[in-house]
């Protein structure tokens, strides 16, 4: 499921459903080849969607819809996505029997209480603090099952770091001397009402994972 986060329709597949595809860079590059213009190149539905037995797959709103979500906002951004939409805001957390797949719905807040699941407080991080024309910043993990994005904005240092194993890591920082500011959601409170979670942190200290984990540090 990760792994189609990373590459499905945002990277070039030949091989890919029916004839194949482009990804988003080749997208643009022969549009421009045949018409001379860039066009912008947008990802009309963002969230994992896939069908479940009794209806929507009801990761959408876990965890592991956070980290879906995020793995593709992260390879639209370092691809050049334009627009990332995401389908759709709301739904119900109750059963509709009246849906021809009589499941819940896609939406990233229940609109029965207006509370946010955990896939909307990756688009609030990310979305409220990265703009047009911030400077992406070099950055590495030396693990697949860490992913990293760096960034500057407003003259602040952004770190987002994904892990994709639902299982505790350590995760050691290298180059930053100044305190960090973390916002993050993960599991530590799975079954209440899915919440930010703030800290500070020393860089020189090693940061502690609760599996699934999307986390935003701020120099």
């Amino acid at each position: 499921m990760f792994n189609r986060a990373e590459t499905a329709q945002l990277l070039t597949d030949p091989g890919g459903p029916e004839d194949g595809y482009y990804g988003v860079e080749d997208s643009r590059q022969i549009y421009y080849n045949a018409r001379g213009k860039l066009i912008p190149i947008i990802n009309s539905e963002s969230n994992f969607n896939s069908a479940w037995e009794t209806g929507t797959d009801p990761k959408i709103q876990q965890m592991a819809g956070a980290v879906w979500t995020a793995l593709v906002l992260r390879t639209g951004i370092l691809k050049g996505l334009t627009y990332s939409v995401y389908y759709d805001f709301t739904s119900s957390k109750s059963w509709n029997s009246l849906k021809p797949s009589g499941g819940w719905g896609f939406g990233m807040v229940n609109k029965d209480d207006n509370k946010p699941w955990y896939p909307y407080y990756v688009q609030w991080m990310i979305g409220s603090r990265l703009n047009a024309g911030d400077s992406i910043v070099e950055s590495v993990s030396s693990s697949g099952e860490v992913r990293v994005l760096s960034w500057i904005h407003e003259e602040k240092l952004n770190i987002l770091l994904i892990c994709r194993v639902d299982q505790p890591r350590i995760i050691y920082l290298y180059g930053i001397s100044n305190h960090l500011n973390i916002t993050k959601i993960d599991n530590t409170i799975f079954w209440e009402t899915p919440s930010l979670q703030t800290s500070v942190v020393n860089p020189v200290d090693p940061l502690i994972v609760n599996g699934y984990t999307v986390m935003l540090l701020q120099s």
